[in-house]
């Protein structure tokens, strides 16, 4: 059975499809909340990188539809699950292009420039190749004064723990990334992603 998320795009990319590209067409995404490991778990691949690039373009898809699609092109530092490559370009639905614009409502947006952890699941085949979307991907901060770097969620709120995955979003009030309040590090994330990947794969490899 696919994940729920993904039973829900499939449907929302039909969605997508049918919609005539005004000056802008909207669409609104919700996803189901993961845990942690589900998030590893569910992931095709996981990957630490930076935006090299972002670019829009139409493109036809495999039902001969004209439509907007986002490319980010990551320049791959680690890989934690999956074929290790040098980059990966992430392809998702909406974006502008040529004075029109396709909005999918909760999808995920980069810039050049961002380095983060990016959990992928069926990418170039689904609206969003990120599994459950926004809470597919953390962005890891510039160094603090200490020359630590922390974990962010895409809004800026920082991760504070594994357990806070999965949690509603909150918008900031102020940026609050200064010592113990900054969340967890990107070093303990990361050795978490690996942990929890290596915890699930002994897991199944005990399964008769």
């Amino acid at each position: 059975m696919k994940p729920k998320l993904f039973q829900l795009l499939t449907g929302l990319s039909g969605i997508v499809i049918a919609l005539a590209l005004t000056a802008q067409s909207t669409v609104a995404m919700s996803v189901v909340s993961p845990s942690f490991t589900e998030l590893v778990d569910t992931a095709d691949e996981i990957v630490e990188g930076t935006v090299a690039d972002v670019h829009s373009a139409w493109v036809v898809n495999d039902k001969g539809h004209r439509v907007i699609k986002t490319f980010v092109r990551l320049r791959v530092s680690e890989t934690a699950k999956g074929t290790p490559t040098a980059e990966r370009v992430l392809s998702f639905f909406g974006g502008t292009i040529d004075g029109q614009t396709m909005v999918i409502g909760g999808m995920p947006t980069f810039r050049k420039g961002q380095r983060g952890w990016f959990f992928i699941k069926d990418n170039g085949k689904v609206i969003c190749p990120l599994i459950f979307a926004h809470h597919g991907a953390y962005l890891v901060t510039a160094p603090s004064a200490t020359g630590n770097r922390f974990i962010t969620r895409l809004n800026g709120q920082p991760l504070r723990s594994l357990a806070d995955i999965g949690a509603p979003e909150a918008t900031p009030s102020a940026p609050t990334l200064k010592g113990t309040d900054a969340g967890m590090s990107a070093a303990d994330f990361g050795a978490a992603v690996s942990r929890e990947f290596e915890r699930l794969q002994n897991a199944k490899a005990r399964q008769p």
